[in-house]
């Protein structure tokens, strides 16, 4: 997984103010993929610092012994069998 520092999921004006979204997201996810990972983390526009999305996949962070999924999110889920 890659963090996007200059690029943000949903304001493409913190790259260019030219650059379509959709454009943005592609851009991050090819640099994501050159550099061998498969997801990209992405943070808010308005201060860099808090998880808003992760690509395509479902996140969460352990963080002791608690663990943090999205609001509304089921949570982790593992396979059985």
């Amino acid at each position: 997984m890659i963090v996007e520092l200059l690029a943000h999921r949903a304001h493409a004006a913190a790259v260019d103010d030219d650059i379509p979204v959709h454009v943005a997201r592609m851009r991050a996810t090819k640099k994501a993929l050159e550099n061998g990972c498969k997801e990209v983390l992405w943070l808010d526009a308005h201060e860099h610092k808090y998880v808003e999305e992760v690509g395509t996949s479902n996140a969460f962070f352990m963080i002791g012994d608690e663990i943090i999924t999205a609001p509304g999110s089921p949570g982790p889920r593992r396979r059985r069998g």
